[in-house]
C-alpha cells in the first residue's frame, strides 16, 4: 500500500473495501429492497439495543450497561423484534440490518 495512506502515526487511513465493492454492495441492496417492495413487503428497523436478547446457547450476546445499571444486550439477530411486531400485527415485514455477537469475527 502507498505510504501515503498512512496517518501520522502510521495506521492505513484508507476503508477496507474498494469504492467498486461499495457500489456494488449499495446496488444489491437497492435490488433487494426493491424486490420485497415489488412483493408488497414493508421495511422496518428494530432497535440494535435491547433488554432481552435471543436466547439460544450458541449465541453470545454484547452485554452493556446503563449509568443506572441497567443491563442491555447489542441484538445477536434481529428475529426477537421482529417476532413483536408480527404478533402485534404487522404483516409482509422484512429488514436489512447488523447484528452483533461476542466471539465472531465474520
Amino acid at each position: 500500500m502507498d505510504e501515503t495512506a498512512r496517518t501520522a502515526d502510521g495506521r492505513h487511513w484508507r476503508p477496507s473495501a474498494t469504492i467498486e465493492m461499495l457500489r456494488r454492495r449499495a446496488a444489491l441492496l437497492a435490488t433487494l429492497r426493491a424486490f420485497f417492495h415489488r412483493n408488497g413487503y414493508w421495511e422496518v428497523e428494530t432497535p440494535l439495543l435491547c433488554r432481552e436478547s435471543v436466547v439460544d446457547a450458541h449465541l453470545d450476546p454484547f452485554e452493556l450497561y446503563t449509568e443506572a445499571h441497567e443491563r442491555l444486550f447489542l441484538q445477536t439477530s434481529p428475529e426477537l423484534c421482529m417476532k413483536r411486531l408480527v404478533s402485534a400485527g404487522a404483516e409482509r415485514i422484512f429488514q436489512v440490518t447488523r447484528a452483533f455477537r461476542r466471539g465472531e469475527s465474520g
